[in-house]
């Protein structure tokens, strides 16, 4: 299930935010975290798409492009994609 994980794994918990276009930011727990990717603790995980931006903070101008790949009860794996954090301009 993780065989494509890149990097050294490395245990976290900080908030993170998951933006999905025309709905509220969702707030998650950054865990398990590596440079390719992460474990997210989610709340209905069958509800995020398969891919999406992923914020710090909630008034973040930093994101990282994810696109998950695997799910289960209450956590979803992420790799993201690129390997920059990209700067989006705040409104």
């Amino acid at each position: 299930m993780h065989s494509d994980r890149q990097g050294d794994r490395k245990f976290i918990s900080y908030p993170g935010w998951i933006a999905i276009p025309d709905e509220p930011l969702r707030q998650c727990f950054i865990e398990d975290a590596s440079d390719g990717g992460a474990k997210l603790i989610v709340q209905d995980e069958q509800n995020i798409p398969r891919h999406f931006k992923l914020f710090l903070s909630p008034t973040a101008r930093t994101h990282r492009q994810c696109e998950i790949r695997w799910r289960q009860s209450g956590s979803i794996g992420v790799r993201y994609l690129g390997t920059k954090v990209v700067a989006v301009a705040v409104r």
